[in-house]
């Protein structure tokens, strides 16, 4: 499929200093790609279905991606909404001492199930990564809307003087402009103004594109934008990418703003382990190798974590 376009990532009860961050993902049926962005650094985390599998094993996940290719696309179908800000679906960014930026996707699913958490660990890129990834599209984007600007200037003025011609057309012919335009009724050519300027003053469509006056009016409104849709719009045609509502502000992000002053409970991320006693010890050696199966003989104490599918 390759990869979506950017979207702004919604995070839940974000800490103060937690810039505004922009996600995009590449999924398939068997792995994931995710670029996490805050516009200074770029984050990426890519995993194939032995990663997937393993990492579903480590974290005691509610579904079982090794069942078959169904549980599989539930799975990432979950993970995918969760980054998407999906209905009944959370991302939490969790700091750490690292560069890596650690995410937690919470999904809920039907009862009896638990809900789904999947944590993320994506490796900070070199700065070249972001300038392939985001600086240059954005530029290219940029270049891309000049031209588009000055093509639609030339197809303005081909417009003005094919209008032109239709107005001393309808002059020569005796007819009022008013004929065809009510609301220019009474409008006549004076010895300073032709009967198209004179009623382009009542009809807007009809005056001749200044380009000058045109510039200068958006020059004006050119300052620099503070909302993140803005940002996208200017290299993403994607709708569902941009505010649905109230718009929301750029937050510019501050230096290692990821990284927590105290080391965290970061679970299975990287060389960083939960504490535990050693009660801990005794339950994680008794715990089974695979998710238990609903063929087994107990069933009243088998947890059952095949994920419905709605379909």
């Amino acid at each position: 499929m390759g990869l979506s376009p950017w979207r702004m990532c919604v995070v839940e009860h974000p800490a103060t200093d937690t810039p505004s961050l922009l996600v995009r993902t590449d999924f398939t049926s068997t792995t994931y790609q995710v670029l996490i962005t805050d516009l200074t650094h770029m984050w990426k985390e890519s995993l194939g279905r032995r990663e997937i599998i393993r990492r579903a094993l480590e974290d005691d996940t509610s579904i079982d991606p090794s069942e078959d290719a169904a549980q599989m696309s539930i799975l990432l179908g979950k993970i995918q909404a969760g980054l998407q800000g999906h209905h009944q679906t959370t991302l939490r960014v969790d700091r750490s001492l690292s560069t890596d930026l650690r995410l937690t996707v919470t999904s809920a699913l039907p009862a009896p199930l638990p809900p789904l958490r999947w944590h993320m660990l994506l490796h900070r890129q070199p700065q070249t990564f972001l300038t392939a990834e985001l600086t240059l599209p954005l530029l290219a984007s940029h270049a891309k809307q000049q031209d588009q600007i000055r093509s639609l200037i030339v197809h303005l003025k081909d417009k003005d003087h094919v209008i032109g011609k239709l107005v001393d057309k309808l002059e020569a012919s005796g007819m009022e402009i008013g004929a065809v335009f009510p609301m220019a009724v009474g409008a006549r050519p004076t010895k300073k103004s032709s009967s198209r300027n004179v009623a382009s003053k009542f009809v807007k469509g009809l005056s001749i594109f200044d380009q000058d006056d045109w510039r200068s009016q958006t020059k004006a409104s050119n300052a620099p934008t503070q909302h993140l849709g803005d940002i996208l719009r200017s290299f993403t045609h994607d709708a569902e990418a941009l505010p649905s509502t109230s718009p929301t502000m750029l937050k510019v992000a501050k230096d290692e703003w990821w990284k927590s002053s105290e080391p965290q409970n970061t679970g299975t991320f990287g060389h960083l382990e939960p504490t535990h006693s050693s009660e801990d010890d005794d339950v994680r050696n008794a715990k089974p190798s695979r998710w238990p199966s609903v063929d087994e003989d107990d069933t009243s104490q088998v947890r059952v974590f095949r994920a419905w599918n709605p379909d």
